[in-house]
């Protein structure tokens, strides 16, 4: 792959407890559905990151 000569980067601070409420945003996306775990706050913060990847990425198209 080439190396880029723009990227996008978005910056989010905030805490495990902070985002225990923002499940919601990722187990109604049918791409997330069989790993969503709201048990473990790290995986969701992951998935997360995963799917602000993904909706940059189609930005982009």
């Amino acid at each position: 792959k080439a190396i880029p000569t723009e990227c996008a980067i978005k910056v989010f601070k905030t805490t495990l407890n902070e985002f225990k409420n923002r499940d919601k945003y990722i187990k109604d996306d049918f791409r997330f559905k069989d790993r969503f775990s709201k048990l473990n706050p790290r995986k969701i913060i992951r998935m997360w990151a995963e799917k602000e990847m993904h909706n940059l990425t189609r930005s982009k198209a």
